[in-house]
């Protein structure tokens, strides 16, 4: 097995792969950052790469009725089969937890599911439009 990967290696396959999935990654970040600017609930920054969003929840913004908080909205979104990640899971001072930001993952899945679970997710958060 050792073998087979170092000639695979060798013979330029792991570069191919990473340019590969780089460009499959930008597209489906490009797809996310389109979808969630549709919510103004929503405030984010666009990362030069990586495979994953950032997102804080826009209280000031007339579409969220009530101020859930990001663990709240990551459990919400469980039950509806979403997995989102939340601030405080990566939080080591808890004291410094804003409990505001979400982390979505948009590098394993196509475009059409990213949506539709955004969509699930607005729904939850109960976003007038």
């Amino acid at each position: 097995m050792q073998a087979a990967l170092a000639k695979w290696m060798t013979d330029g396959g792991f570069e191919r792969h990473l340019r590969r999935t780089t460009r499959v990654n930008l597209q489906r970040r490009d797809h996310a950052v389109l979808v969630l600017k549709q919510y103004p609930c929503f405030e984010f920054d666009i990362p030069d790469g990586g495979m994953a969003l950032w997102v804080k929840l826009n209280h000031s913004s007339d579409n969220i009725i009530g101020t859930p908080s990001a663990e709240w909205l990551a459990n919400k979104c469980q039950a509806l089969g979403i997995y989102i990640q939340h601030e405080k899971q990566f939080c080591f001072d808890k004291n410094n937890d804003r409990d505001g930001f979400i982390r979505l993952g948009f590098a394993g899945m196509n475009e059409n599911k990213f949506a539709e679970g955004i969509e699930l997710l607005v729904n939850s958060l109960n976003i007038k439009h």
